[in-house]
């Protein structure tokens, strides 16, 4: 790589991070992260934790988050760094396409890699996506580079991603196929697939083995639980029931289009030129990254079943076929100069849209990638209960109906008693300096004279009301 476009690579990648980590704490923790957090939690605890299919995705983000914790201690910080960094260093997945790419067309892939709004949002949460579309875009990158260059390496690196996505999530089990069938397609059109396999039939057992290394290391919690390896394959069928109608998370066909429309317009329009473009080439890759984009599109809009994040396993795609696009057509086009502007445009629009859902607007209604979030008038609730003096030996009550996560894992340090608001007759508050209590049940709680009430939402659609004793 030429001197000039490695700096100019190591610079968007650090400014990347560098911004992530400036905003890691910005955005109140999600429900989901509150609970990934209590798991990894068990994790570090030793409290025996074993893979899970009915309560959460696949081990391998656990024990990387439990890693950040482990080594930057339990907080906010620590438990979303991982995410973070994942996000920050998926253009380097874009290494190996980069001469096939061109020098701009990577550099302008990168960059919507970093930068893409939904992308940025969402490697600021400690869920399981970021690592899901990292790994999905790890598995194209390489196998596809050793369809189109038969380094062995491809092959190998190509192979672990997909076990590292499988002990992601679930959904693994109807995106590897995809993937691995249009790879096959690759090798075909480029030598011929049965000689290609017949030449290497040593890499691909190898690679077997590989696979089910990873695999079976993970899932089974580093063989402590064989049980886990099983659990794996019935996970599908589990989560396949969630998503039919009924689960509370119905959308309507084209959500999907919506949000990445509010979200990432540029890189979809311009990663839907480059589609076509490739197309009229007859650029075989680029057409395989496409088709994957299209299949995995109309596959996760057909479901009831949608929550935002899952538009950044389409965005990486797109931000390929942008790079591919800029570098064959619009830098190659009579007039060329005239265009620059207009991606300028692009590139301006999508820093700013970044960094206004990131930092600006990360917990507002409006921002549509913004799903059940927790408001920001909760993160200030516990900011206010934490700031008390002496704060661990201060007595709070919590009483509720819905969950309340992710507070028990805010307040786990702290001296905290969850009621159940149906089971609960009454509750004299005098005994608790602080109480949180959904609003629909404050007829339960009594002698709150000597209490400062305020009214906050915990999420959209779960009013509580607030008690602090007056001192």
């Amino acid at each position: 790589m030429e001197k000039k476009i490695a700096l100019v690579f190591a610079f968007i990648i650090a400014f990347g991070l560098g911004l992530r980590l400036f905003l890691i704490e910005t955005r109140p923790l999600h429900h989901d992260e509150g609970v990934n957090g209590h798991f990894i939690d068990q994790i570090l605890n030793g409290n025996n934790w074993r893979y899970n299919p009915k309560n959460y995705h696949g081990p391998l983000p656990f024990y990387l988050m439990a890693l950040a914790i482990a080594i930057f201690g339990n907080n906010v910080f620590a438990l979303r760094l991982m995410p973070a960094l994942f996000g920050s260093l998926m253009p380097l997945l874009l290494l190996p396409m980069r001469k096939r790419l061109g020098n701009t067309g990577f550099l302008f892939a990168s960059f919507f890699l970093l930068f893409s709004p939904s992308l940025f949002y969402y490697s600021l949460d400690a869920i399981h996506e970021t690592f899901f579309a990292f790994f999905i875009l790890a598995s194209i990158s390489f196998l596809f580079s050793f369809a189109m260059t038969k380094n062995q390496l491809y092959l190998y690196c190509g192979i672990a991603s997909l076990a590292f996505m499988f002990t992601t999530k679930e959904g693994s089990f109807l995106i590897a196929p995809t993937i691995f069938l249009l790879f096959l397609v690759l090798l075909n059109l480029r030598k011929g697939l049965v000689q290609t396999v017949r030449i290497n039939v040593l890499h691909f057992l190898i690679s077997f083995l590989l696979f089910t290394l990873i695999f079976a290391t993970l899932f089974s919690s580093f063989f402590a639980n064989l049980q886990g390896i099983t659990d794996a394959f019935k996970a599908p069928f589990m989560w396949s029931e969630k998503m039919k109608a009924g689960s509370g998370h119905e959308k309507h066909a084209l959500y999907y289009l919506e949000l990445i429309l509010f979200s990432d317009a540029p890189i979809f329009l311009l990663g839907l030129l480059g589609g076509f473009i490739a197309i009229k080439r007859k650029n075989f890759e680029m057409i395989a990254i496409f088709a994957f984009f299209l299949l995995l599109f109309v596959g996760m809009s057909v479901p009831a079943y949608k929550v935002p994040w899952a538009i950044i396993n389409l965005v990486p795609m797109l931000a390929i076929l942008s790079g591919y696009l800029v570098e064959n057509v619009l830098k190659k086009a009579q007039n060329a100069e005239l265009l620059y502007p207009l991606l300028a445009i692009a590139v301006v629009f999508v820093l700013s849209q970044a960094i206004m859902l990131s930092a600006f607007k990360s917990a507002d209604r409006e921002n549509k990638l913004a799903y059940v979030q927790t408001t920001m008038e909760a993160k200030h609730m516990v900011e206010r209960i934490k700031s008390l003096e002496d704060e661990k030996h201060v007595k709070i009550a919590i009483i509720n109906r819905q969950s309340v996560w992710p507070l028990p894992w805010w307040l786990k340090e702290l001296n905290v008693k969850y009621y159940d608001a149906e089971r609960l007759k009454s509750l004299d508050a005098s005994t608790y300096d602080v109480l949180l209590v959904e609003a629909e049940y404050l007829y339960k709680i009594k002698n709150t004279d000597m209490f400062q009430k305020e009214s906050f939402a915990l999420r959209p659609g779960l009013a509580m009301k607030a008690f602090f004793k007056k001192h």
